[in-house]
């Protein structure tokens, strides 16, 4: 007996679905099970909790007569023509077609478009691993007209090597020179001719958690080719939480007085994670009632809201469920992708205390169902 039917029976029990009489007269306590359990853990649940997995989820389709291949599991079908949907709606790549806007995110990119308009010299960006802030930062490239010349570093790893180089590759500027002062005099020339052409110039560097105090420094340095009444150059940084401890040390205090404006992204809460979930689905023509709550929830308690981790979560929910030929994705396919996954040793969910039965866990899920709005 599978996890799901384990857990289907609970969840049967926790929701107020017609109670199974054969639970109620054994009265046994649910062991402790793990979702590593082994045959002989699960069997021993079984015999309690079996009577109440019945038509907990939407049935799944009876199986193909012997010798026949299931309709669901067709070789070169994918889970997006059984679901109806048009793309594949949970990509773990930053595209800004996907972008929900969140309370944290819609802030993010209000303070990026008021710090454009109003010439900030500096604008930062943080937020946790798969937060959302390379998305947003694509968004706003693509709403960029032609009155602003922009230049992205994306690649900011620990062995940068010399910042000008980076930078005037950014912008297409002959850097085959390794006179620094040249190079510079080149940049100077190229911001004061888009000025001249009636243009703002941007530069974004993304991952700059990456950099040193001694880099964050000549970015500043750099940042003086701007004078008292023209702003000739715009810095946008975007990184994780390493970027503000490294802000924070005292020789960058003449950086942080020149920063203008600072969001910090925040993971999704329960509401939020429901609603990414809709909207993504609906970018591709699904039905925003393809994950139920229960599953949303799940999605959150294991991802803990971060939108990247969502991502993948959901994903690998509906291969499972779609190799099952089931309509929605409920939370059993969420629990068994998450148990395959952490039993591979390289997972990024959140993992499920050994000692916690599936009764508890999935009491825990419920609350958090209870807690998302429509």
């Amino acid at each position: 007996m599978s996890i799901r039917s384990l857990v289907a029976g609970i969840f049967r029990d926790l929701v107020g679905s017609s109670e199974s009489e054969t639970s109620a007269q054994q009265g046994s306590a649910i062991p402790k099970l793990s979702l590593s359990a082994g045959k002989s853990e699960i069997g021993s649940l079984e015999a309690v909790v079996a009577p109440a997995a019945k038509d907990i989820f939407s049935p799944v389709p009876p199986a193909a007569p012997s010798g026949q291949p299931q309709s669901g599991a067709a070789v070169g079908q994918l889970y997006e023509g059984f679901y109806g949907l048009s793309a594949k709606p949970f990509s773990l790549l930053p595209d800004a077609d996907f972008l929900y806007l969140s309370k944290r995110h819609r802030a993010a990119v209000n303070m990026l478009e008021y710090g454009m308009v109003t010439q900030a010299g500096f604008i930062v960006i943080t937020g946790e691993v798969g937060a959302g802030k390379t998305t947003v930062l694509r968004r706003y490239l693509k709403t960029i007209g032609p009155d602003v010349a922009v230049g992205v570093i994306t690649n900011s790893s620990k062995g940068f090597g010399r910042l000008l180089t980076w930078v005037a590759t950014a912008f297409e500027i002959d850097h085959g020179t390794r006179d620094q002062a040249k190079l510079y005099n080149r940049f100077v020339e190229f911001l004061l001719a888009r000025y001249a052409e009636g243009k703002r110039t941007v530069l974004i560097i993304d991952e700059a958690q990456n950099f040193k105090a001694e880099t964050l420094e000549e970015l500043r340095m750099l940042s003086n080719v701007n004078n008292e009444k023209d702003q000739l150059l715009q810095i946008v940084l975007a990184g994780q939480p390493e970027l503000l401890d490294t802000l924070k040390r005292p020789e960058l205090r003449q950086f942080v007085q020149r920063i203008a404006v600072h969001c910090n992204l925040e993971p999704l809460d329960p509401t939020e994670t429901a609603r990414y979930i809709r909207h993504r689905l609906s970018v591709v023509g699904g039905a925003p009632t393809l994950f139920e709550d229960t599953a949303c929830a799940a999605i959150f308690y294991f991802t803990g809201g971060i939108p990247r981790l969502i991502n993948l979560l959901c994903d690998l929910a509906m291969v499972y469920a779609f190799s099952d030929e089931l309509p929605k994705i409920g939370i059993e396919s969420v629990i068994d992708a998450v148990k395959d996954r952490n039993s591979s040793g390289l997972s990024p969910f959140k993992p499920v205390p050994e000692d916690m039965t599936a009764e508890d866990l999935v009491a825990e899920i419920v609350k958090i169902r209870d807690q998302i709005k429509a």
